[in-house]
């Protein structure tokens, strides 16, 4: 019984560290990529730029157009 016990906290432990190591990774990977708010829509700069290209006369676009 004890053998079993301690093999699942081993596990458990194994599991774990996997996990957060998996996670600081990904967060390393990612660059924080600036976003913008335009009407109340969350997108990237280059997002707002093509958005904006589309809809010129949309509030906010002003500086994204050039």
């Amino acid at each position: 019984m004890k053998k079993i016990i301690l093999i699942i906290a081993g596990i458990l432990v194994i599991g774990g560290s996997v996990y957060t190591y998996m996670q600081t990774q990904n967060q390393d990977a990612q660059p924080a990529e600036k976003t913008i708010n335009l009407m109340g829509i969350e997108m990237t700069e280059q997002q707002a730029k093509d958005h904006c290209k589309v809809m010129p006369n949309m509030a906010g676009c002003e500086e994204y157009l050039n």
